[in-house]
């Protein structure tokens, strides 16, 4: 996908994204793919590097909050790593980052991830 890097390993997929704005369009693209990564390909942790985005619509809320659903069955979740101040007061506003964790850094969210998922080594 031209705006995000996606990298699985085991059941974890990391997604960096690649857009200063994120919106329906971007998000709606990337969610088949997740999805069918969960649905076919074992995945159930999400990793997002949010380094480069600095809006984010409700709209892709709505999708992430949709992809924990999906996969909290499971013992899933999603970290947001790297959020911009703007992005992570939103997250934070809306309560919503007592159900998706922000992290500082890829690495913490890796761990995050790894810490009750035996498939992966960091």
């Amino acid at each position: 996908m031209q705006n995000f890097d996606i990298e699985q390993h085991g059941s974890v997929v990391t997604v960096t994204a690649h857009e200063a704005e994120l919106s329906y369009p971007q998000m709606r693209r990337l969610d088949d793919d997740l999805f069918q990564r969960v649905d076919s390909h074992g995945a159930k942790n999400f990793v997002f590097d949010m380094a480069e985005v600095q809006f984010l619509d409700s709209s892709c809320i709505g999708r992430l909050i949709a992809l924990l659903e999906h996969v909290k069955p499971a013992g899933g979740r999603i970290v947001l790593a790297n959020c911009h101040s703007n992005v992570e007061l939103l997250f934070r506003m809306t309560h919503i980052d007592t159900l998706i964790n922000l992290v500082d850094s890829v690495d913490q969210a890796l761990e995050a991830c790894c810490a009750a998922v035996s498939d992966v080594k960091l």
